[in-house]
């Protein structure tokens, strides 16, 4: 597994709360995305359905030097607003209401 993704996970696997742990983790890869999460295997394959779609409309628009990667990326998916809380941005000392965040990381081409 990349080092970034690696990262990803290890930080939501280490700040879940007990009643997350017990949920059980799924994982739907498609060909462009890492779709995880505890929403159930289908749910999960209606995420990484509509990104890739998502992705094929940006293609068409642009190109697909601009869409392609060299790793697929990873998205985590939150069974509700709840147990995303604790990731979201803070500003003034609360959490922004938001439906979801990327979070973009340079990769290094040397270990």
């Amino acid at each position: 597994m990349p080092r970034g993704i690696a990262s990803v996970v290890l930080a939501v696997l280490l700040f879940a709360r007990p009643s997350d742990a017990d949920q059980k983790w799924a994982r739907i890869d498609t060909s462009n995305f890492i779709v995880i999460g505890t929403v159930g295997e289908s749910r999960l394959r209606s995420v990484g359905t509509q990104f890739e779609g998502f992705r094929e409309a940006l293609t068409r628009l642009l190109s697909s030097t601009v869409t392609s990667t060299a790793v697929p990326t990873l998205i985590l998916v939150f069974s509700d607003d709840k147990t995303f809380q604790e990731f979201k941005p803070v500003y003034n000392g609360k959490p922004v209401e938001i439906g979801g965040l990327f979070v973009p990381r340079q990769t290094s081409t040397t270990s």
